[in-house]
């Protein structure tokens, strides 16, 4: 049996209230052994900020010269 869970994703800046910005969904199918651990949601979060640091250009988009 197949299950799907999603992991929520907040962020704070500075003081203010934290709002949710998004969130992990999780696939899990019926073959699914392992449990997630602490070791996938770090990749996770790497995959995330590497994603935020180095965005593709949009395409279609061009800067100034």
């Amino acid at each position: 049996m197949a299950a799907t869970g999603h992991i929520p994703i907040y962020m704070r800046i500075g003081t203010g209230a934290e709002a949710e910005i998004g969130y992990f969904v999780i696939n899990a199918g019926a073959d699914c052994h392992k449990g997630l651990t602490t070791s996938h949601i770090a990749e996770a979060l790497r995959s995330v900020a590497d994603v935020l640091e180095s965005p593709e250009p949009e395409q279609g988009v061009h800067d100034a010269p």
